[in-house]
């Protein structure tokens, strides 16, 4: 269940891996489908696979995140985080060229980097005024086990990106600094006004 939007309702984004990502506004008193709107707003398709949306609101945006692709079959996954925009909840959502999103397009915020393969499976979210994603993915180095990690996202003037320095990773080996993932940007969602 997402909050989103200055008159805070209430959404639930949920979906299919076949079928694409739905949003669904829900009655905030009661946390029921809303009888106000009744509508089942298509989000988000992708023929390789989809899930685990999440929304994020920053700046007048909204800004979904969710995975593509293969998850779970350790150093063999596929999966990757991808991200798009649009100024209502409701959308249409778009990528950087402003195709949809419910035709499969999307900016890939996150992909198999090094030891770093299949990260997705995430959660983006709001603590006071910084932002994060959470995510898994499988540890190349370590026989691909599943490792959590957490990035912090900047939104500064519509510039959507995760740093490379990773703010927490549950792990059974510390990783230093030149280990990490590279600092991934998407300057290609700014400016798209």
């Amino acid at each position: 269940m997402e909050w989103a939007g200055p008159a805070a309702h209430w959404w639930l984004v949920f979906g299919s891996f076949w079928s694409g990502i739905k949003l669904r506004r829900l009655d905030t008193a009661s946390g029921k489908p809303s009888a106000a709107d009744t509508t089942l707003y298509g989000w988000a398709a992708h023929s390789g696979g989809i899930e685990a949306p999440s929304i994020i609101s920053h700046n007048g945006y909204y800004y979904p995140f969710r995975s593509y692709d293969a998850c779970c079959k350790g150093v063999d996954s596929t999966y990757r985080t991808m991200v798009g925009r649009a100024s209502v909840i409701t959308g249409p959502y778009t990528d950087a060229d402003g195709k949809a999103m419910l035709q499969g397009n999307a900016v890939q915020l996150l992909a198999t980097d090094g030891r770093y393969i299949g990260p997705g499976g995430g959660t983006a979210f709001r603590d006071g005024s910084l932002y994060y994603y959470a995510c898994h993915y499988y540890d190349g180095q370590m026989n691909g086990a599943s490792e959590l990690m957490l990035w912090p996202i900047d939104l500064e003037q519509r510039l959507a990106r995760v740093r490379g320095s990773v703010v927490a990773m549950m792990r059974r080996a510390s990783v230093s600094d030149e280990k990490r993932p590279p600092f991934l940007t998407i300057p290609e969602i700014a400016g798209r006004d």
